[in-house]
């Protein structure tokens, strides 16, 4: 059997199905295969990516060391994360440039940082070349990464400094405890929670594999990854460990492995560490998040006690990882922990990728429980006296007050309860309140404070959270890997890759959302939003009301996602079967066919796997399985279905995210089934292509099956029972940057050659496009991504309220909403630049004097990946005062232009323009320096 693998061979494949349009008894999908298909174009140049992408974390090497030398493999972390600074030069008085080069290399060779800044601020300074020639005029230092501003710089080396000093200084050769005025090291800690398949997994239970030259998985092996066990599956037989990482029945322990996550940092930092040949075999596995750990230590002086890591079993979905391991629960312990260590300050949370809809899940999960507690308090005290006493503060806020009164009288008047300052009890009448009533009115009551205390504990303990490739509204991949398998980049067959994947519960974590549920005409209920805020439609109105130029100029992002809606499947489907029925001896094409499209709807409410499962007759039928973990995990939670509503931006005072744009990132997926009429035959389930070598792809196909299991790939026939196999992908689509598809053919062997791999067929899309601008990472489509520009509008959203007392929305009379984008602010950084200009990216003219040109700018590698690559960066900035609470908050949306997937926990100038913006609120909120 070939083994098709992403990574060290191309993928087996077939020609695209591409030349004839689809006949289809249905018009409108007639018409839009017509129009597919024709527009593919001859000659398309091959995607420009060798890094192969996937949801799974793709397994890269850092391509800056391509331009470093022989010192720099690519796998190993840097040396050092940190990079000399810029000066920038003016003349002196004779046109000689000044010298800031000693500033430079004292900067970065242990002086004190306020000493630098003190000298680099002085009003002359005398060059090395002539110390006689006339003076320098005042200038700053422009880091190569941090840019000029001069309290960032500080507090960077600040921290830096007292992050090496531990609270402890050297004075005349003896070590001193300083005093607080002297060293303070309190900071907000980092809790990294990272994505999919990014946390060592640890076996708990000896499993003794059954082939002779496989090795048994002993207690404490790693198995995710353990390169040994890799090689093995490789060159023999790869079951074992496939069974080992398989999960059973409601996510349960399978195969005679018991496998939990490992602990600590090194558990997120490194999959598979020390491993003989693990750099060669896996690669960038053995940085996950090492980079971003040694960035933080060596820029930011944060060590074990300032940083936790949150590692958790990816394979899960997140009510299992408590259910089993109580995760939820240690998240919030550890988080109050270190806050606790580290002089009280809130916190940092620093998601990446998946990590961000588990954090999602952890919020929703965290607010949940303090409802429940305040109800069993509730219900408790009624059993007591007979009375609802709900605390003072909660009604006592000031900014609460008004709204909370007005809550508690509308729940007295409609249970026939009596308001007595702050205690609830039942009125005198002939009629006794009934349970159900009781039960109501504590279940608001609960409601109103454990809101109320969940919002207090984050803000306490969660100050800012910074978003790293964001999937906020899903992505297709996931599905991708269930319905036909994802190889993440190992060596096994998508058939096997599959039959573990679809096992995984954590797959629907990233299930598509659609952007149609932020607004209110959705046409499945009034209020989306949890949180109270307005729908983005009630936006739109007033952002054009009464302006006579355009006002969605420079803001064409929110226009797309507000006022034209663009959605997953606005122009192609995320999924799409083409079935065609054959009578004997008909050859493709065949006169009976059709074409389903499947959207993020269908995939919201499970029907994706009721119609797969209806074309595809799988021995077990796995695709109602997967239906059946999506409504235990996600549709029966007690705060609701999270996955059928867009996320809005959380209750933090501030939220950084950060991505990178315009990589070929695949969005669409194209399937086919071969049926013969009356009856099915084992022939007629096998793939086959619509072109002229048509017969020869079918014996190509019969070829491959005939090795594979029964379960994996081919159709069979159980006690006159007739199975299929997997469901056959034979088109992938990829989004490309400027808005452009390119599809992909995908499934056959190269007949001429058992052991080499026809070059994947990639064509352009000649006349359907995307309306978005950009693709995606490489990994999460762009859109998904892009979602986080709304949350750019949370102020005004928050300030267009519902009066408490009539539920009309209703205008705060302090903020200004006539057009909610003025409130956004905008800037770049060029390409290989080092400082934001306001603004929009434009083009350069040559009157641009002092702007790095496209052609000769210094992006610190050749090579548009890696952790030194300057790219080009866009930021959105936006910040607004809670109306519940008073905090100011602030919203930030990074983008960089052509930034991968994995590059955004480790590359230089996307973390610093990142925590650029935290350190100046760490140094306005906190007061450090």
């Amino acid at each position: 059997q070939e083994e098709r693998t992403t990574g060290s061979a191309s993928l087996l494949i077939e020609n695209l199905d591409l030349v004839k349009p689809l006949q289809t008894h249905d018009a409108k999908d007639a018409s839009t295969a017509q129009n597919l298909y024709e527009d593919i174009e001859e000659d398309t140049p091959p995607l420009q990516d060798s890094i192969n992408d996937g949801i799974f974390e793709p397994f890269s090497k850092d391509a800056s060391c391509d331009d470093v030398g022989e010192d720099c493999d690519g796998w190993s972390l840097p040396e050092s994360t940190i990079e000399s600074e810029e000066i920038v030069t003016e003349t002196t008085g004779n046109g000689e440039e000044c010298d800031f080069s000693e500033f430079t290399r004292a900067a970065y060779g242990g002086t004190d940082p306020d000493s630098i800044m003190e000298q680099i601020t002085s009003s002359k300074v005398e060059t090395e070349e002539s110390p006689s020639s006339s003076p320098c005029e005042q200038k700053e230092v422009v880091d190569k990464h941090w840019g000029r501003d001069e309290k960032v710089i500080r507090l960077r080396d600040a921290l830096k400094k007292a992050g090496q000093i531990g609270g402890k200084q050297i004075r005349k050769g003896k070590r001193k405890r300083a005093s607080k005025a002297e060293i303070d090291n309190r900071r907000p800690p980092i809790f990294l929670m990272p994505g999919l398949a990014s946390t060592r997994l640890v076996n708990w239970n000896h499993k003794t594999c059954q082939h002779p030259l496989i090795s048994d998985i002993k207690m404490q092996d790693y198995v995710w990854l353990n390169v040994k066990q890799l090689i093995e599956m490789a060159g023999v037989d790869p079951s074992c460990w496939q069974e080992c990482m398989s999960l059973g029945k409601h996510q349960r322990d399978h195969g005679g492995c018991r496998l939990r996550p490992d602990e600590g940092l090194d558990a997120i930092a490194s999959l598979a560490p020390g491993s003989l040949g693990s750099d060669l075999l896996v690669g960038g596995t053995n940085t996950v998040y090492a980079w971003l750990i040694q960035w933080l230590a060596e820029n930011l002086g944060y060590d074990v006690s300032s940083i936790v890591g949150l590692p958790y079993d990816w394979r899960l979905s997140p009510d299992v990882t408590e259910e089993r391991d109580g995760y939820l629960t240690l998240t919030k312990h550890r988080i109050e922990a270190a806050v606790a260590a580290n002089g009280g300050l809130p916190g940092i949370v620093v998601a990446h990728s998946m990590g961000n809809l588990v954090f999602r899940y952890f919020l929703a999960w965290l607010r949940q429980e303090f409802i429940e507690s305040a109800f069993d308090r509730y219900s408790e005290s009624l059993k007591l006296d007979g009375t609802l006493k709900f605390p003072g503060w909660l009604s006592n806020v000031a900014q609460r007050a008004e709204e909370m009164r007005t809550k508690l009288t509308n729940l007295a008047r409609d249970f026939n309860f009596k308001l007595d300052g702050n205690k609830l009890f039942p009125k005198d009448s002939e009629e006794d309140t009934s349970s159900e009533e009781i039960d109501a009115i504590v279940w608001e009551l609960a409601k109103m404070e454990g809101t109320a205390a969940y919002l207090d504990w984050v803000n306490q303990h969660i100050w800012t959270y910074v978003g790293l490739s964001a999937p906020l509204l899903g992505a297709s991949a996931p599905l991708r890997s269930v319905i036909s398998g994802e190889t993440m980049g190992l060596p096994m067959s998508d058939e096997l890759a599959r039959d573990l994947e679809i096992t995984f519960g954590s797959t629907h974590t990233a299930n598509t959302i659609s952007t149609k549920m932020a607004f209110c005409d959705n046409g499945t209920n009034s209020t989306p939003s949890a949180n109270n805020l307005a729908c983005l439609d009630e936006l739109v109105e007033d952002i054009e009301d009464g302006m006579s130029m355009d006002p969605w100029k420079n803001f064409d992002i929110l226009r797309l996602l507000m006022k034209e809606r663009v959605d997953w499947d606005s122009a192609l489907p995320i999924f799409r079967i083409d079935i065609e029925k054959c009578e004997k001896g008909e050859k493709s094409p065949c006169a009976y066919q059709t074409t389903e499209s499947i959207g993020p709807r269908e995939v919201q409410n499970g029907e994706i796997f009721d119609r797969f499962s209806r074309v595809w007759n799988e021995k077990g039928n796995p695709m109602m399985g997967k239906k059946d973990q999506l409504r235990e995990s996600w549709w029966d939670t007690p705060f609701g279905h999270i996955l059928n509503t867009t996320w809005d931006r959380p209750h933090i005072k501030h939220v950084v995210m950060a991505y990178g744009t315009d990589r070929p990132t695949e969005v669409g997926y194209f399937y086919k089934k071969k049926m013969d009429i009356p009856a099915a035959t084992a022939e007629g389930s096998e793939h086959d292509s619509d072109d002229a070598s048509v017969d020869d792809s079918i014996d190509e196909h019969e070829s491959y099956n005939s090795d594979s299991d029964a379960n994996a790939g081919n159709a069979t026939t159980v006690e006159n029972v007739q199975y299929d196999g997997m469901p056959y992908l034979k088109t992938v689509i990829w989004e490309v940057e400027n808005g452009e598809y390119v599809a992909e053919a995908y499934g056959a062997k190269d007949k001429s050659s058992s052991v080499f791999k026809r070059k994947p067929k990639k064509e352009l899309l000649k006349n359907v496009r995307s309306k978005l601008p950009h693709s995606g990472d490489g990994t999460i489509p762009y859109l998904s991504m892009a979602w986080a520009h709304t949350w750019l509008l949370h102020a005004t959203r928050a300030y267009m309220r519902r009066s408490p007392s009539t539920g009309e929305w209703v205008n705060d009379a302090d903020f200004d909403h006539s057009n909610a984008l003025k409130n956004i602010k905008i800037s770049h950084r060029p390409k290989g630049g080092s400082e934001w200009i306001k603004g929009p990216i434009k083009e350069l003219s040559d009157d641009d004097s002092g702007m790095c040109k496209i052609d000769d700018c210094d992006t610190g590698t050749s090579h548009p990946h890696g952790t030194k690559y300057k790219p080009e960066m866009l930021r959105y900035q936006s910040k607004g005062r809670s109306r519940t609470n008073g905090m100011e908050y602030t919203t930030t949306v990074i983008e960089g232009i052509g930034v991968e997937h994995k590059e955004t926990t480790r590359n230089y100038d996307i973390l610093a323009a990142v925590f650029t913006d935290v350190l100046k609120y760490m140094h306005d909120d906190f007061g450090i320096i």
